[in-house]
């Protein structure tokens, strides 16, 4: 309920849980739902539908799903690929509008939650309404858009500049657009997600020789097992006695494609499948690995590498990916490249051989910097970074 003085912030986000599908990541949810005391939040779910006539036909034609006055969840038409992008986001702001005007909302922000379609549409309604807009960045998606879409680029440069506030989760997508873009002179907020655990364990002194990774094991394309699985191989060529347990649960198929991986590279021996772990249970398994590793091909910040780190376990990330940037020189965070098995296992080995200094340093991050990383900090970075959006209209 809305008190004297609240302002409303109108969301658009395509990856918000919502009737369509309650699978969707929370990192833009769990911001929205420890910030209600401060901010009447209005959001807009989005969710396009490909296979159809329409989207050929009518790209933009907009199905009402549900709405609970809060949450309102919408499907659009739109092919694949980003095609008729552009065009499709403006029947979605032409929609939103005419929602906004028939709830007769007053809103004093729009917060587009990706630069690349959201954020095509809040500068649109923002525009119209007289107030500002803001952008939260998503890495993969953003720079996917942007690179390739050279024809909608002077559209991305406008909506970047133009924004009274960008969020990123990580430093690297930050860097990586100020390239294609420019350099922004409006405020950039670096604000990570909030993991789902966040309990913070120190290191432990004899972690043992197991390394962990964890995700949807319907993803594991991208999240790039086989290699994975071909470094820990390697890697055993100087450490014979390490051994990789994959965390996560997924599709009867994708659980035996993952299997078949194991069996072609001989690793089963060495890999094991432990199946999908409670968000009370990650982090404790995290701790009794020597250390954690997931260079998954795109990626635009993984809670699951903060997670780790918070656990006391040193990580692996895909460098240009995920959190690069937040750990520049730090030994028990290595950016490795996703594409070379030489680059991941040497990683391993690195960390498997210096864990007594690695996990020093580690403990000394944990006491000075890890609570920046965990849920009070964060709400308290997006309060301050949301009232500065909203600045020109207060």
């Amino acid at each position: 309920m809305a008190t004297a003085g609240q302002p409303t912030i109108i969301h658009i986000s395509a990856d918000f849980p919502d009737a369509v599908s309650q699978s969707k990541t929370r990192a833009i949810s769990a911001l929205l739902d420890r910030t209600d005391d401060e901010f009447l939040h209005r959001v807009y779910s989005i969710n396009r539908v490909g296979r159809s006539a329409d989207a050929w036909l009518r790209p933009g034609k907009i199905w009402r799903v549900a709405d609970d006055g809060r949450l309102a969840t919408w499907k659009y038409a739109a092919p694949p690929n980003s095609v008729f992008l552009a065009r499709s986001m403006r029947a979605l702001a032409r929609e939103i509008l005419h929602d906004i005007q028939a709830m007769q909302l007053n809103p004093q922000l729009v917060h587009a939650h990706k630069l690349s379609f959201e954020g095509l549409v809040a500068r649109d309604v923002a525009s119209t309404l007289g107030i500002p807009f803001a952008l939260t960045l998503q890495g993969n998606t953003d720079q996917k858009l942007v690179r390739i879409r050279r024809d909608l680029r002077q559209k991305y440069r406008t909506v970047w500049h133009e924004a009274s506030m960008a969020i990123a989760f990580s430093p690297w997508i930050r860097d990586w657009l100020s390239g294609p873009l420019g350099q922004r002179e409006k405020p950039v907020e670096l604000i990570p997600c909030i993991p789902v655990a966040d309990r913070i364990i120190e290191p432990r002194e004899n972690p043992g020789t197991t390394i962990a990774t964890a995700f949807n094991l319907d993803d594991w394309r991208n999240k790039n097992i086989a290699t994975l699985i071909s470094a820990c191989a390697r890697a055993r060529d100087s450490q014979p006695e390490l051994r990789l347990e994959i965390a996560g649960g997924g599709s009867k198929a994708s659980l035996e494609a993952v299997d078949r991986l194991i069996a072609e590279n001989n690793a089963t021996g060495f890999v094991q499948r432990i199946g999908r772990l409670s968000a009370g249970e990650i982090q404790a398994w995290m701790n009794s690995a020597c250390l954690f590793a997931l260079p998954s091909r795109r990626e635009s910040f993984g809670m699951v590498f903060i997670e780790a780190l918070l656990a006391g376990t040193p990580v692996i990330y895909p460098r240009g990916a995920a959190i690069d940037g937040w750990f520049p020189t730090a030994p028990f965070a290595r950016g490795v490249s996703a594409k070379s098995v030489d680059s991941v296992s040497r990683a391993i080995v690195e960390i498997a051989t210096h864990q007594e200094a690695v996990r020093g340093a580690l403990r000394v991050w944990q006491a000075e910097q890890a609570e920046r990383f965990r849920e009070t900090s964060i709400i308290t970075r997006y309060r301050k970074a949301t009232n500065q959006a909203l600045a020109p209209c207060i």
